[in-house]
């Protein structure tokens, strides 16, 4: 697992509920790809410096997030393709492993470890009812 900062750009003429459904699409995808988001930060809409997709204005938001390095490109190809995103910026953080990330880690690993568990239990069980007595 490995830190990242992403800062995202939306389009500053959404409203607050654009805003929301946009931001928690994007953080459902974190979770869905065993990442961790461990800070947020709505850093306001903005005047950007020239215009992008006929934009003048933007709604800034920065991320830590918590990756495995293997979900790092598909996460930022999703990122690319989504037309609501004006621009994104998705770097490798050089902070260490440290507190919080540790503590996510560990949480991200033993779920891993209690779905290999309940799977395992779920074959058992079918194994059992596929040896009935005749």
């Amino acid at each position: 697992m490995q830190t990242y900062e992403l800062t995202l750009i939306l389009s500053g003429s959404f409203d607050e509920k654009k805003i929301k459904e946009q931001l928690s699409k994007f953080e459902k995808l974190v979770k869905d790809s065993n990442g961790a988001i461990t800070n947020r930060e709505d850093w306001g809409k903005r005047t950007l410096a020239y215009p992008i997709k006929k934009n003048l204005e933007g709604v800034y938001i920065f991320y830590n997030l918590v990756l495995e390095e293997l979900r790092v490109n598909p996460l930022a190809r999703l990122l690319e393709n989504d037309d609501n995103i004006l621009r994104h910026l998705l770097v490798k953080s050089n902070t260490s492993s440290t507190g919080k990330v540790q503590k996510i880690e560990k949480k991200v690993e033993e779920k891993k470890l209690s779905l290999k568990i309940a799977d395992k239990k779920a074959k058992k069980k079918v194994v059992k009812k596929g040896k009935k007595k005749s």
